[in-house]
Protein backbone atom coordinates (compact mmCIF):
# COMPACT_ATOMS: atom_id res chain seq x y z
CA UNK A 1 0.00 0.00 0.00
CA UNK A 2 1.62 3.44 -1.34
CA UNK A 3 0.71 6.63 0.03
CA UNK A 4 -1.44 8.42 -2.11
CA UNK A 5 -0.38 12.19 -3.47
CA UNK A 6 -2.76 13.93 -1.24
CA UNK A 7 -2.03 11.46 1.73
CA UNK A 8 1.49 12.74 1.32
CA UNK A 9 0.96 16.88 0.44
CA UNK A 10 -0.93 16.49 3.75
CA UNK A 11 2.00 14.62 5.67
CA UNK A 12 4.57 17.55 4.47
CA UNK A 13 2.29 20.00 5.30
CA UNK A 14 1.46 18.97 8.85
CA UNK A 15 5.64 18.38 9.14
CA UNK A 16 5.58 21.90 7.73
CA UNK A 17 3.58 22.99 10.72
CA UNK A 18 4.99 20.76 13.12
CA UNK A 19 8.38 22.29 12.55
CA UNK A 20 6.89 26.04 13.00
CA UNK A 21 5.42 25.13 16.04
CA UNK A 22 8.81 23.52 17.54
CA UNK A 23 11.03 26.66 16.34
CA UNK A 24 8.79 29.23 18.03
CA UNK A 25 7.91 26.78 21.31
CA UNK A 26 12.07 26.88 21.73
CA UNK A 27 12.16 30.75 23.31
CA UNK A 28 9.59 30.31 25.55
CA UNK A 29 10.80 26.63 27.01
CA UNK A 30 14.23 28.10 27.34
CA UNK A 31 12.87 31.49 29.58
CA UNK A 32 10.81 29.30 31.67
CA UNK A 33 14.11 26.78 31.75
CA UNK A 34 16.17 30.10 32.59
CA UNK A 35 13.37 31.29 34.93
CA UNK A 36 12.96 28.16 37.03
CA UNK A 37 16.74 27.52 37.50
CA UNK A 38 17.17 31.07 38.96
CA UNK A 39 14.35 31.17 41.27
CA UNK A 40 14.22 27.64 42.86
CA UNK A 41 18.16 26.09 44.13
CA UNK A 42 16.37 22.37 44.19
CA UNK A 43 15.99 23.05 40.43
CA UNK A 44 19.53 24.22 39.58
CA UNK A 45 20.84 21.06 41.63
CA UNK A 46 18.35 18.97 39.81
CA UNK A 47 19.71 20.43 36.54
CA UNK A 48 23.16 19.87 37.68
CA UNK A 49 22.86 16.08 38.36
CA UNK A 50 20.77 15.37 35.08
CA UNK A 51 23.56 17.23 33.52
CA UNK A 52 26.32 15.44 34.98
CA UNK A 53 26.87 11.66 33.98
CA UNK A 54 28.82 9.40 36.52
CA UNK A 55 31.58 8.81 34.29
CA UNK A 56 32.65 11.99 32.73
CA UNK A 57 33.39 15.43 34.31
CA UNK A 58 30.80 18.22 33.77
CA UNK A 59 29.55 19.13 30.27
CA UNK A 60 28.75 22.73 30.83
CA UNK A 61 27.01 24.13 27.27
CA UNK A 62 29.03 27.03 25.31
CA UNK A 63 28.16 30.26 27.18
CA UNK A 64 27.63 33.36 24.97
CA UNK A 65 29.96 35.72 26.22
CA UNK A 66 27.60 39.36 25.72
CA UNK A 67 30.42 41.32 25.47
CA UNK A 68 31.53 40.46 22.38
CA UNK A 69 28.31 37.93 21.07
CA UNK A 70 30.11 35.33 20.55
CA UNK A 71 30.03 32.13 22.11
CA UNK A 72 32.83 30.45 24.36
CA UNK A 73 33.14 26.82 24.07
CA UNK A 74 36.69 26.02 25.89
CA UNK A 75 36.59 25.11 29.70
CA UNK A 76 39.53 27.54 30.71
CA UNK A 77 37.20 30.40 28.70
CA UNK A 78 33.83 29.27 29.88
CA UNK A 79 35.60 29.47 33.52
CA UNK A 80 37.15 33.03 32.86
CA UNK A 81 33.03 34.50 31.52
CA UNK A 82 31.56 32.96 35.18
CA UNK A 83 34.62 34.42 37.01
CA UNK A 84 34.23 37.81 35.78
CA UNK A 85 30.76 37.37 35.82
CA UNK A 86 29.71 36.28 39.48
CA UNK A 87 32.83 38.73 40.40
CA UNK A 88 30.26 41.73 38.44
CA UNK A 89 27.43 40.81 40.50
CA UNK A 90 29.23 40.05 43.77
CA UNK A 91 31.46 43.60 44.01
CA UNK A 92 29.21 46.30 45.59
CA UNK A 93 29.08 49.53 43.46
CA UNK A 94 29.90 51.80 45.79
CA UNK A 95 33.43 52.86 46.64
CA UNK A 96 32.99 52.40 50.62
CA UNK A 97 29.99 50.60 50.97
CA UNK A 98 28.09 50.94 54.64
CA UNK A 99 26.50 47.42 55.86
CA UNK A 100 23.79 48.20 58.90
CA UNK A 101 25.18 47.56 62.24
CA UNK A 102 23.48 44.49 63.42
CA UNK A 103 22.33 44.49 67.23
CA UNK A 104 24.65 42.05 69.17
CA UNK A 105 23.35 38.77 71.06
CA UNK A 106 21.50 38.75 73.69
CA UNK A 107 22.69 34.98 74.04
CA UNK A 108 26.63 34.61 73.90
CA UNK A 109 27.57 30.50 73.95
CA UNK A 110 31.14 29.96 75.26
CA UNK A 111 31.27 26.24 74.69
CA UNK A 112 30.22 24.09 72.39
CA UNK A 113 29.87 19.72 72.76
CA UNK A 114 29.11 17.69 69.54
CA UNK A 115 28.41 13.72 70.28
CA UNK A 116 29.39 11.22 68.15
CA UNK A 117 25.90 9.73 68.35
CA UNK A 118 24.77 13.05 67.15
CA UNK A 119 27.20 13.34 63.99
CA UNK A 120 26.25 9.52 63.30
CA UNK A 121 22.62 9.84 63.57
CA UNK A 122 22.16 13.30 61.10
CA UNK A 123 24.77 11.09 58.60
CA UNK A 124 22.27 8.28 58.86
CA UNK A 125 19.40 10.56 58.07
CA UNK A 126 21.11 11.57 54.47
CA UNK A 127 19.27 10.79 51.50
CA UNK A 128 21.71 8.57 49.22
CA UNK A 129 20.04 9.86 46.23
CA UNK A 130 21.41 13.69 46.48
CA UNK A 131 23.96 15.22 46.35
CA UNK A 132 25.53 17.77 49.52
CA UNK A 133 28.66 19.50 48.13
CA UNK A 134 30.36 19.24 44.65
CA UNK A 135 32.32 15.70 44.62
CA UNK A 136 30.61 14.23 47.52
CA UNK A 137 27.77 12.61 47.62
CA UNK A 138 25.42 11.70 50.24
CA UNK A 139 25.82 7.65 50.23
CA UNK A 140 29.84 8.80 50.29
CA UNK A 141 29.13 9.46 53.60
CA UNK A 142 26.71 6.88 54.73
CA UNK A 143 29.21 4.31 53.86
CA UNK A 144 32.34 6.14 55.52
CA UNK A 145 29.50 7.11 58.67
CA UNK A 146 30.59 4.47 61.19
CA UNK A 147 34.66 5.38 61.07
CA UNK A 148 34.61 8.93 60.58
CA UNK A 149 31.72 10.12 62.87
CA UNK A 150 34.43 9.95 65.70
CA UNK A 151 36.78 12.34 63.52
CA UNK A 152 34.05 14.85 62.00
CA UNK A 153 32.50 14.98 66.43
CA UNK A 154 36.83 15.93 67.36
CA UNK A 155 37.10 18.43 64.00
CA UNK A 156 33.60 20.06 65.18
CA UNK A 157 34.27 20.56 68.33
CA UNK A 158 37.80 22.28 67.81
CA UNK A 159 36.33 24.22 65.53
CA UNK A 160 33.45 25.77 67.31
CA UNK A 161 35.47 26.14 70.28
CA UNK A 162 38.63 27.83 69.13
CA UNK A 163 36.94 29.13 66.46
CA UNK A 164 39.78 27.89 63.73
CA UNK A 165 37.84 26.24 61.14
CA UNK A 166 40.75 23.47 59.13
CA UNK A 167 42.09 24.91 55.87
CA UNK A 168 40.06 23.16 52.88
Amino acid sequence: MYPSTHSYEAYRQAAVKFEEACKSAIPHYLNKFATDLNSSSKKWWSFMKHTIDKHRSSSIPPLLDTNTDLLVSEPLDKAELLNHYFAKVCTSSQNNPTFPMLAPPRVVMSQFHIYDTEVFELLSNLDAAKCCSPGIINRMLLEAAPSITSILAAVFNESLNTGIFPES
